[in-house]
């Protein structure tokens, strides 16, 4: 087995949970998805509302990485619930998704 042989099977091990993982189209495409056909909580519907209602927001998400988006100040104080939720997706795309 030579090196890259070895390095893609410690990937595999390593980020085992990130190839299981299913990230929300909510958090991904958050101004292309429709509300009622979205997998949200009730919770998060409101947010998700402001969000696609915010002209600021949505020129963030066209400019920046979605963890830069899911991390900036302004998004993060005007949709708290929605920034907790996406908060461990985004820091996990983040390392793998070039911004």
């Amino acid at each position: 087995m030579n090196y890259l042989e070895k390095l893609k099977e410690d990937f595999k091990v390593r980020f085992e949970d990130l190839e299981k993982m299913t990230v929300p189209d909510w958090i991904i495409t958050s101004f292309d998805t429709e509300i009622e056909n979205a997998d949200i909580e009730f919770s998060l519907e409101e947010d998700n509302i402001d969000i696609i209602a915010d002209l600021e927001a949505k020129l963030l998400f066209k400019r920046k990485s979605l963890s830069e988006y899911w991390s900036n100040i302004n998004i993060t104080t005007k949709t708290p619930r929605a920034k907790c939720s996406s908060s461990a997706i985004s820091t996990c795309i983040s390392k793998f998704v070039p911004g």
